[in-house]
């Protein structure tokens, strides 16, 4: 009898838990998020660098996983009516009790690499205190809004727009934290027009994917956990529409750093890539038109399955990581 869960568990259930998929994205989204901030600052990349680059790039990740995992934990009644399957919190391999260590691992290890971080800035900043304490305080806000997206009594997840003040902003306190790792508070305030900028193409970029596109193959499982998303309160076709509104203003404002001079001009040859949303958008549109009319359409058309295919690689695996390389002061020079 297998006492640890109803079911065996087998490498793929240990991958699925680990976001092992996600794996080589987020090491290259959040790793390169150091290349501009490093070239900016003039700094070598000393094994010492590479080091504070590895460990910041560890904590982000470790961060995103303590994130998922806990949205896992607190969405197992909206997981458990999902017509794409199971996940590995609610097929029977884990016990409860093994569930809330599972969450509280990742957390453990995120902190690890934050107690390094922390004594990195202590170390080797000229300003330890200040620069350590804003550090502090924006590790704080971040976790908070990571545990107020899943957890109630705010579920964020549950709420309109709750993506919008949570979970978007994954990619920009990211990018905050190398900067003060690397800069200071100092770094941070002289340069606050130009890291507005970026932080502001990477909110728009995670928006996206993140506050109605991703909802709208979810939407089946959130109605029945009382979720109210995007396509639930609007629906699936203005839903639809949101995406492809943030979709244009995340590449006009890539534009407009490129016309500003902050971004190398190379950057514009990513936009091939959104024929793929174009594909993506005309394939979801009629996707809806078919569930209009016969609402078991929904668990035969696998659009979840080209949203992540096409939607993640572009933004995540394409646009976040050209974007980084192709700002001014970067390697690239």
């Amino acid at each position: 009898m297998n006492t640890a869960g109803t079911k065996p568990r087998n490498w793929g259930t240990w991958g699925r838990l680990f976001r092992i998929a996600f794996l080589p994205v987020m090491v290259l989204v959040f790793g390169l998020m150091a290349v501009p901030v490093l070239a900016s600052l003039h700094l070598d990349w000393t094994p010492l660098v590479l080091g504070v680059v590895a460990l910041s790039t560890a904590a982000h990740i470790f961060w995103f996983c303590y994130g998922t995992v806990l949205n896992d934990y607190f969405d197992q009644d909206i997981d458990r009516h999902h017509p794409f399957g199971t996940t590995p919190f609610t097929g029977g391999y884990f016990t409860d009790g093994e569930k809330r260590r599972v969450v509280w691992a990742w957390a453990a290890a995120a902190a690890l690499c934050e107690a390094g971080l922390l004594a990195y800035i202590a170390l080797v900043h000229p300003k330890p205190f200040i620069d350590a304490l804003v550090y502090a305080v924006f590790l704080a806000i971040g976790i908070v809004m990571a545990t107020m997206y899943s957890m109630p009594p705010v579920h964020a997840k549950r709420r309109f727009l709750g993506a919008a003040w949570t979970l978007l902003f994954v990619f920009v306190m990211g990018f905050l934290k190398f900067c003060l790792v690397f800069g200071g508070l100092d770094y941070l305030v002289l340069n606050s027009g130009y890291i507005f900028g970026i932080c502001l193409f990477l909110y728009l970029d995670h928006s996206i994917t993140s506050i109605s596109l991703k909802d709208i193959g979810d939407f089946w499982a959130d109605d029945r956990g009382g979720a109210r998303t995007v396509p639930l309160v609007m629906g699936l076709r203005p839903a639809l529409k949101i995406s492809a509104i943030f979709l244009v203003a995340t590449a006009v404002t890539g534009v407009l750093l490129v016309v500003l001079g902050w971004l190398r001009w190379w950057f514009l040859f990513t936009y091939a890539g959104l024929v793929t949303y174009f594909y993506l958008y005309r394939e979801m549109n009629g996707w809806i038109d078919e569930v209009s009319r016969d609402k078991n359409h929904f668990h035969r058309v696998p659009v979840r399955q080209k949203f992540l295919a096409f939607g993640y690689i572009l933004n995540w695996g394409i646009w976040m990581p050209a974007f980084m390389l192709a700002l001014n002061g970067n390697l690239l020079l």
